[in-house]
């Protein structure tokens, strides 16, 4: 098991109390989940890389149960919140971009 880094009082800024104000617990569950998968699956030798992780719907909807409408929703949702680039692609893939940088 591999461990990163991160700053030990993210979960005080703006963009998670928003979701807690809110009660969006999944968005904030599914944002966590996404920094453990760009820690595992990451190229920390390429810089533009950092910070961005493709994963097929498949994946999510084996490790999460989502369906790809309800992971879109909550990704659109992460994006927004926290001014991420989240594209969809044209292989049943969505690459998320920004968590990171």
């Amino acid at each position: 098991m591999k461990w990163f880094k991160h700053y030990n009082e993210a979960s005080d800024g703006h963009s998670f109390q928003q979701l807690i104000s809110e009660k969006d617990y999944e968005s904030l569950f599914v944002y966590w989940w996404l920094l453990e998968q760009i820690s595992k699956f990451e190229d920390r030798n390429i810089e533009e890389s950092l910070g961005k992780i493709t994963l097929k719907f498949s994946y999510f909807k084996m490790k999460l149960g989502q369906n790809r409408q309800r992971i879109t929703k909550v990704l659109q949702k992460i994006a927004k919140t926290f001014d991420l680039e989240v594209t969809e692609n044209l292989d049943e893939t969505v690459t998320v971009f920004g968590i990171l940088s």
